[in-house]
């Protein structure tokens, strides 16, 4: 419902920004327009094919290898129940916004620069919060960052205004075996470095 999104953009766009900047602009998009964004999206993906995860010309550490590994072994039962394949599941069900009836993309003004994006951090991290308090379900989609162009032509936005991330936005559906998938967390031995 619009009320309820509404409702949640409001209280992500009570976060903390740096200075107070709120460096945020959302475009938020239901029914036939998201559906329209998300063709745009997926063609744009099938015919440059950014992967979702890491390029694999840049050192990874073991750690996040490790991650990645469990993270796709508790995925991939639920996955297969469903009649899916991991890749088309990842990458073109991120394209598609996993079906949620609504997409939201955050853009960062150029005259920002790149490290206010942790202010989306925080607006991201605050409408997830909020979201999940109401009962609806998220998903941060970070894979089609590399069709910006794309997405902002389809939008009308100038050329000034970069595309942080996507975000899906709906009530989960119990009854799908994807909403099962539950990834594990290290424990703060593996991430947290103490220093007295």
């Amino acid at each position: 419902e619009k009320e309820t999104v509404e409702k949640i953009l409001r209280l992500a766009a009570a976060s903390p920004s740096a200075l107070n900047l709120q460096p945020w602009e959302v475009v938020v998009l239901a029914g036939k327009e998201k559906k329209r964004l998300s063709n745009v999206i997926l063609k744009a993906y099938r015919e440059k094919s950014v992967p979702c995860g890491p390029s694999a010309q840049k050192r990874m550490p073991p750690e996040y290898y490790r991650r990645q590994k469990e993270a796709y072994k508790s995925m991939m039962p639920f996955i297969e129940e469903a009649g899916m394949e991991f890749d088309s599941f990842i990458n073109e069900g991120s394209c598609k916004f996993y079906g949620a009836p609504v997409a939201i993309l955050l853009f960062l003004d150029d005259s920002h620069p790149d490290r206010r994006m942790i202010c989306h951090g925080s607006f991201l991290a605050h409408l997830t919060l909020a979201a999940h308090s109401l009962g609806l379900g998220t998903c941060p989609i970070g894979i089609i960052n590399p069709y910006g162009n794309e997405i902002k032509d389809f939008l009308n936005l100038p050329e000034e205004k970069k595309l942080t991330l996507g975000i899906a936005l709906g009530y989960p559906d119990p009854a799908s075996p994807v909403n099962k998938i539950r990834t594990g967390r290290d424990g703060l031995e593996n991430i947290v470095k103490w220093v007295y």
